[in-house]
């Protein structure tokens, strides 16, 4: 976690600033209004008043303006902290999934996708499609078909969080932009299969649409 900031400290500042001039002013302002109580004449002390009036105001008029500014800073403050605790949290959402690919759990999954993409590589670019559909639909290959859809699910997740803005798009892309191409590619007749199958056309939809949106960038 990032070296959090004393959200008071700005305002510890400005509030002391405000008490000594705020205090200064009124000495002054009791000073003259005692030596205001010793003359006798009218005029000067009709001046003494007007002086002590004014030095009050003043008085008044500097603490509301450093107190404005100390709300103010105060407030500033807070925001980045609160702004910088939203970075560093989703920063410590984001971490996990990039550690959750290398998984011991997932490694059976990823090897069995391995397999059977270069199956796929060693046939005939116009026959890849067709290999990839009878290949999942034998039953003896159902282990395989399961830990692609695994994958797919897991990738889809990633891509749910990214869209709503759970994760840190811009450092999973330096992990998976190259993972998401080739599994959203690879395995998309699994994908066109499993949304015919389902009758739900939105299944897989944000792996798809990130797959797409990453290849433009």
């Amino acid at each position: 976690m990032p070296p959090q900031s004393d959200p008071d400290k700005y305002g510890q500042i400005t509030i002391k600033l405000t008490f000594s001039v705020g205090v200064s002013l009124v000495i002054i302002s009791l000073g003259l209004t005692i030596l205001h109580g010793f003359l006798m004449k009218k005029e000067h002390r009709e001046t003494l008043t007007f002086m002590a009036t004014a030095l009050a105001t003043s008085a008044a008029g500097a603490s509301a303006v450093y107190a404005l500014r100390s709300v103010k800073q105060d407030r500033e403050q807070r925001e980045a902290d609160i702004k910088q605790l939203a970075e560093s949290q989703l920063l410590d959402r984001t971490l996990p999934y990039i550690s959750r690919w290398n998984e011991p759990g997932f490694l059976p999954f990823r090897q069995k996708a391995q397999e059977l993409y270069h199956l796929k590589n060693s046939q005939s670019i116009n026959n890849q499609e067709k290999f990839i559909i009878n290949y999942l639909s034998d039953p003896a290959n159902n282990d395989t078909k399961q830990a692609i859809i695994n994958l797919l699910n897991f990738l889809e997740e990633l891509a749910v969080c990214i869209k709503l803005g759970l994760i840190k798009e811009d450092v999973i892309k330096k992990f998976y932009k190259g993972i998401v191409i080739l599994y959203a590619d690879t395995f998309y007749t699994l994908i066109k299969e499993r949304r015919k199958e389902k009758g739900r056309e939105e299944i897989f939809i944000c792996l798809t649409d990130l797959c797409e949106k990453w290849k433009k960038k």
